[in-house]
């Protein structure tokens, strides 16, 4: 039986011992492997929209390393500007965590190229290669041909956003123009010349009674020399038979 009283007596000290053993281990394992027994995480910010110094001070601060990814051109978003970023915002990650940053290249440009002296639809080809788009297109009175761009905005050699529009202004043929003699040239070949100036040559007036090869024109109306508009009408008497 003295044996029995022993142990009674002694066992308050034995579970005094094993729980201070049991303790001491836990505080050495803590401070050995922090990591694997504690978890350390914690909510990433959401770092879009911010310039790319602060939104890595700003994951820095949270625990976790910004690096810059990609860049690309973006058309509202300046220079340097966090477009996204991966893992995005809102998770719960180990602090410590790489986040790849997507940065703004801001918005793409390029120099408005030379349209003077072309026509409309030589233009609106240049700028379409170019990365542009044609805008409002104004007629204006001018000495130059018919059709063709006399003036722009903005000026070529400019630096524009792209794609952004150009105007044109193209030419509506002079206020008045003296008419020209085409007699003696072939109808066709009239024709096209006359439509060129800007006016309107009427279907022809056949005279079957000249000797003058098929389709020459014999005479005009109105007479060269008369100033005349554009879109005036015109009237050529040319041989032959009507077809």
């Amino acid at each position: 039986m003295n044996w029995r009283g022993n142990v009674r007596r002694l066992l308050p000290y034995l579970v005094g011992a094993a729980g201070g053993f049991m303790l001491g281990y836990l505080i050495v394992f803590l401070f050995v492997f922090p990591g694997s027994v504690v978890p350390d995480d914690a909510r990433l910010p959401s770092v879009t929209g911010l310039h790319l110094d602060d939104a890595i001070r700003r994951l820095r601060m949270a625990g976790f390393d910004g690096e810059q990814g990609e860049e690309r051109y973006h058309a509202s978003a300046p220079q340097g500007t966090v477009l996204e970023q991966q893992p995005q915002g809102g998770e719960m990650l180990p602090r410590g965590t790489r986040v790849a940053l997507s940065v703004s290249k801001g918005q793409l440009e390029a120099q408005v190229p030379r349209l003077i002296g072309l026509s409309r639809r030589q233009a609106q080809t240049v700028l379409q290669n170019a990365g542009f788009v044609l805008g409002d297109v104004l007629a204006q009175p001018s000495n130059s041909p018919r059709g063709e761009v006399i003036a722009m905005t903005p000026l070529s050699g400019t630096t524009q956003p792209i794609p952004s529009a150009v105007q044109l202004t193209v030419s509506s043929g002079p206020a008045e123009l003296d008419m020209p003699d085409v007699t003696g040239q072939s109808y066709p070949q009239a024709r096209v010349f006359l439509e060129q100036l800007g006016l309107d040559p009427r279907p022809p007036v056949f005279d079957s009674t000249s000797f003058m090869p098929e389709y020459t024109v014999l005479a005009q109306s109105p007479l060269p020399g008369v100033a005349v508009a554009p879109g005036s009408p015109v009237t050529l008497r040319v041989a032959g038979r009507m077809p």
